[in-house]
């Protein structure tokens, strides 16, 4: 009688559409991320699943992070960072070790962080419970510097264009804008600018404003109306010492150290927020607040 054949257990693999990671990540998601980094999918699914907490270090390099764990395995293995451990093995910085050493002297020497406050590790976090915030909100302030820009300086070209890049405006490493032709020395304490315009605002450490770029709407806030205004220019329209700015498609918003809001530009949908429908606005005007007085608030930060 031959010998009973041994029968063997074939184990289900999560379908394509199966959520298999935090966050709603499915075995698609993994398997798209695996082949980015030339993983095996088990190996990110580790990863992923491990939520920052790390891995056993048995399987927490690059060539072993696929496979089951050695057998002499402590019960308590070693728990390191996977993703600093997959950096490490890039070339990217040193040991996980030689990094959790420069990490703890770094936050030694940091008095003002507060490790009591962070969650411990496999800390159960009630996030139900009310959250505390450092209030008031207050606007950052960068360090001030220099004007630097790459790309294109004639703004009437906008999105990408199929063209030689041989013109003089066309800037193709980061140079520095008229640090003395214009701004007379004074460095930039804050830009704005958007991807979904064609203009930009810079405000001096002296609270002076400039602007430049598309102006078929007046958003530069020179008055009037032009194709183009090539080289930053210096609002002197309206008084104050400003402190920052938002820049939308066709508007400008300008914010005065005061806390007093003025817009300027487009305003087909009213998007300059004073009080008005005309379709664009040439001067700067004060922002208009409903049901507050003008005097009672202050505004420190503005986005478009």
């Amino acid at each position: 009688m031959p010998p009973a054949r041994k029968r063997r257990t074939r184990t289900k693999s999560p379908t394509a559409s199966e959520i298999v990671a935090p966050g709603g990540g499915t075995q698609n998601d993994v398997n798209k991320l695996a082949k980015n980094l030339g993983l095996p999918n088990d190996a990110v699914a580790a990863i992923l699943n491990s939520e920052g907490n790390g891995l056993p270090s048995s399987r927490a390099s690059r060539s072993s992070l696929g496979g089951a764990g050695t057998g002499g395995a402590s019960s308590n293995p070693v728990v390191s960072s996977a993703w600093a451990d997959f950096m490490s093995d890039e070339g990217f910085g040193g040991s996980t070790a030689a990094s959790t050493s420069a990490t703890a002297d770094a936050s030694e020497s940091n008095k003002r962080v507060k490790t009591d406050d962070y969650p411990k590790v496999n800390e159960v976090v009630d996030e139900s419970a009310p959250r505390e915030y450092d209030l008031p909100i207050r606007r950052h302030l960068p360090s001030p510097g220099l004007l630097a820009q790459t790309g294109t300086l004639d703004s009437v070209i906008v999105g990408r264009t199929k063209r030689a890049l041989t013109e003089v405006e066309d800037l193709q490493e980061p140079t520095i804008l008229c640090y003395e032709s214009v701004f007379k020395k004074k460095k930039i304490a804050f830009i704005a600018t958007s991807c979904s315009s064609a203009h930009s605002i810079a405000i001096t450490t002296d609270g002076e404003a400039y602007a430049w770029g598309r102006n078929e709407s007046g958003q530069c806030g020179l008055g009037s109306t032009s194709a183009c205004v090539p080289l930053p220019t210096l609002i002197t329209s309206i008084d104050g010492n400003f402190v920052a700015a938002a820049v939308g498609k066709n508007h400008s918003i300008l914010i005065a150290d005061d806390g007093t809001v003025y817009a300027v530009g487009g305003n087909k949908c009213g998007q300059c927020g004073v009080n008005t429908k005309i379709e664009a606005i040439l001067n700067w005007r004060k922002c208009v607040f409903d049901n507050v007085d003008g005097d009672e608030i202050e505004i420190v930060q503005v986005n478009t």
